[in-house]
């Protein structure tokens, strides 16, 4: 364990590993994070506090050592003069990383194949984490290949333009950090019963670049303070979460942002769980406190998170 706590110590990149092949791509890739953002490196492991009634305390923590020391091993290949600490606790997962991180950290993880019976901790661990989490929480899809070549793309997705000053923070500097241009997204779709009625006219059309102008407006202030971010801004009708995906694939991240309800950060709405499902690129999730995504309606309307 580290001296200082979560809450209280400097900006660190954490990653969880679980000792199998997606807690390696995601320690591997946190190695490459930390280095990108100048922060060390944290790495966790947690062990499964349900082992603890049929396995020998001793042998569960050997184990665990065992994960963490490898771990720390491969961070160190991929990035020797990386500052790489480790934390091994025991207990249930999601719980586990959370008390581990703290407000300025960037968490790393990694899903596991859609077809495949782990999905189930895909599902409580990974969207359990980036629902919960108060800090940046980046996925690695299973389908992502970790050593590709950079394609030189950010991709972000706004519910509402003209509230999402932050999360257009978020968006132009990860362009900028990663030497990326940005392509900024909004999605609508109005309700069932409703959508068909404009859809096929030209208040379609429109609505499109009525959406296009204020994503237009929304960024003029940033790209004067990042010129070296080359932005496309689109409005595109559709269901949100596919629109997303779609037009993320190649990329080297997609920046979406998640809401507050009540005061609280607590779930992910149908668009991020979506997004998180299918997406081929690197996810970056931000809390609303970090990112404001707009607050949400009964239309799904928003290409951000909080649908």
């Amino acid at each position: 364990m580290t001296e200082n706590t979560p809450s209280t110590q400097s900006a660190r990149v954490v990653a969880a590993t679980d000792g199998g092949p997606d807690g390696t791509r995601a320690v591997r890739f946190g190695a490459r994070e930390a280095v990108r953002r100048g922060m060390p490196l944290h790495l966790v492991h947690v062990v499964p506090q349900d082992l603890y009634p049929v396995v020998e305390d001793r042998s569960l923590e050997i184990r665990g050592n065992e994960v963490l020391h490898a771990a720390v091993a491969l961070a160190h290949e991929e990035e020797p003069d990386l500052t790489v600490t480790a934390t091994l606790v025991a207990g249930s997962r999601v719980p586990s990383i959370l008390n581990e991180i703290g407000p300025r950290d960037v968490v790393v993880l990694s899903s596991r194949g859609p077809n495949e019976l782990s999905r189930i901790w895909t599902g409580s661990t990974t969207i359990g984490v980036a629902a919960r989490a108060g800090c940046p929480v980046l996925v690695l899809p299973s389908r992502y290949d970790a050593d590709r070549p950079p394609t030189g793309r950010v991709t972000a997705g706004l519910q509402r333009p003209d509230a999402s000053e932050a999360l257009l923070e978020v968006a132009f500097a990860e362009a900028s950090r990663v030497g990326a241009s940005l392509l900024l997204l909004h999605a609508w779709r109005l309700p069932s019963g409703y959508d068909d009625i404009i859809t096929g006219r030209t208040e379609g059309d429109a609505w499109a670049a009525h959406m296009t102008a204020k994503l237009r407006d929304a960024v003029a202030g940033l790209r004067e303070r990042h010129p070296e971010v080359p932005v496309e801004t689109r409005a595109v009708h559709g269901q949100p979460a596919r629109v997303l995906v779609d037009a993320a694939v190649g990329s080297d991240r997609l920046v979406i942002g998640k809401p507050a309800h009540g005061g609280f950060v607590h779930h992910l709405g149908g668009t991020a769980r979506g997004v998180l499902r299918e997406a081929t690129c690197p996810v970056l999730v931000v809390p609303a406190h970090v990112a404001e995504a707009g607050t949400g309606t009964d239309a799904d309307v928003s290409a951000g998170a909080s649908a």
